[in-house]
């Protein structure tokens, strides 16, 4: 399995935090949710996508990268929790959710199973 997705440089990565009313609120002093909080839920499927995930605040760039098998990604992913993961969609589904609420554009995109598939 080869995972190979890069932004594009510049990227916002943080958005402002949905609850926080900004009413009456400096700009400074509102709450916003970062990159590498996003998959902080305990979630097994968030959790293997954090595994591959790398970022930098200062470029605007995420990466997410793995070469491996899929059994072993997925056994690292499930030593987080106790849920169970099945398929490796399950990470891009993550990911893919990222990316939007982030609005994310990708420069490089390859998300290849084990049998040659990109999932992409």
């Amino acid at each position: 399995m080869k995972v190979k997705i890069i932004s594009k440089a510049n990227q916002t990565l943080k958005y402002l935090n949905p609850d926080f009313d900004t009413e009456g609120v400096d700009e400074e002093d509102y709450e916003y949710t970062y990159c590498d909080e996003f998959f902080d839920t305990g979630h097994v499927d968030d959790y293997g996508a954090a595994y591959m995930m790398e970022y930098d605040y200062k470029t605007g760039i995420v990466k997410f990268e793995y070469e491996g098998t899929e059994s072993d990604l997925i056994a690292i992913a499930q030593s987080a929790g106790e849920s169970r993961i099945e398929f490796i969609d399950a990470f891009l589904q993550r990911i893919r959710f990222f990316e939007e609420v982030f609005n994310i554009e990708w420069e490089v995109c390859e998300y290849i199973g084990d049998d040659g598939f990109d999932w992409t």
